[in-house]
């Protein structure tokens, strides 16, 4: 539902229309069909080119639709209208399904119809010429007009999710009040999406165009690119750390075998007793241990820390992201939100059911 506030304005309008709606009713279901009956198609330009059985089996609808509009029965009355109008195209027909419309809360649709009632001016329609510009006066205060524009070969535009025009060109619609979606798709080309803030009285404008790929994406990082390389060689320094450590222990272990060598010869056995380490190897063996577990642990450290390095550089790789930029058309600095009609002067305000 599309609401514009103001109380007194609201009311005022709607005994218009009800006042216009029960005279329009009255006299229709009187006077119009004397005037369906055929004649000279030069004189009636709207008769040209229908049957008499089309216009026969127009009129038997025309007054069904007129018996129910006398009795309040609007949407079976429009119904039947209709119906008749698939027979005959005849403006007091539309202006009678205008009256339902009106009454229905319609206004979109029943200005529309009011349009092919009011195509051949007054002739078809009589003394209701005048209550019709009336409608026309009352039903354009309340409703939007927007012009939608998009200079793009080939791209297609919806508004509220209706296709409405294929680029390039330009379209005029007339709209409930409230805030509507244009949407703009190309093949190759981003989908751009704006919102239209549309109030009475006032015709609003806005040119449309999808987002050339090149204009719209950017290649962004997580993080930056320094930064997983920096500890990829971190890493890498950590584990060559370990190296030296390695190197010592191998010579420790090569001194614990000479001092063994060396001081188990001297012995009566010629060797040494299982168990039985010299002091001085067993220094030496002490040390290539803990030079080992040192080597081990830099060595675990500095693949961890590179290997975290290496997924931080395939999670940092550029990935493409669109490009904050203003929507076309719009003065507006939002990308999705362009306010761009102005209050309602008076403060006159008309509500909508949404039924369009």
């Amino acid at each position: 539902m599309c609401s514009i506030r103001g109380g007194g304005a609201l009311r005022a309008l709607q005994v218009v229309l009800a006042v216009l709606t029960v005279a329009g009713s009255a006299r229709d279901a009187q006077a119009a069909p004397a005037r369906s009956a055929p004649g000279n198609a030069e004189a009636r330009p709207w008769a040209r080119g229908v049957s008499a059985e089309a216009q026969a089996r127009a009129l038997a609808r025309f007054r069904q639709g007129n018996t129910l509009l006398a009795e309040a029965q609007f949407d079976r009355a429009l119904q039947h209208y209709r119906a008749a109008l698939r027979s005959w195209n005849h403006p007091a027909i539309h202006y009678n399904a205008v009256i339902c419309l009106v009454r229905l809360k319609r206004p979109v649709a029943a200005l529309r119809h009011l349009g092919e009632a009011l195509r051949y001016g007054r002739a078809p329609l009589g003394k209701n010429y005048e209550q019709a510009l009336t409608y026309r006066t009352l039903l354009q205060g309340q409703l939007s007009r927007l012009e939608v524009r998009c200079p793009e070969p080939g791209a297609t535009v919806t508004v509220d999710g209706k296709p409405v025009l294929t680029g390039p060109g330009r379209r005029a619609l007339v709209l409930p009040p409230g805030h509507h979606q244009v949407v703009v798709r190309k093949a190759g080309f981003l989908t751009r999406t704006q919102r239209v803030l549309a109030l009475p009285g006032k015709p609003v404008r806005v040119s449309v165009r999808p987002l050339p790929l090149e204009e719209g994406v950017t290649v962004k990082r997580r993080w930056p690119r320094w930064m997983p390389w920096t500890v990829l060689a971190l890493g890498v320094v950590v584990a060559a750390a370990g190296a030296p450590l390695s190197w010592a222990a191998q010579h420790d272990i090569d001194q614990y075998d000479q001092v063994m060598l060396t001081e188990c010869s001297k012995l009566p056995s010629g060797g040494c007793d299982p168990g039985d380490v010299p002091e001085a190897a067993a220094r030496w063996k002490d040390r290539a241990k803990r030079a080992e577990a040192g080597a081990i642990a830099l060595y675990a450290l500095g693949g961890l820390t590179a290997a975290a390095g290496a997924l931080l550089a395939l999670f940092n790789r550029p990935r493409p992201v669109e490009a904050p930029t203003a929507p076309s058309g719009a003065s507006s600095a939002s990308r999705f939100r362009i306010p761009l009609a102005a209050p309602v002067p008076g403060g006159v305000v008309v509500r909508f059911d949404g039924r369009f």
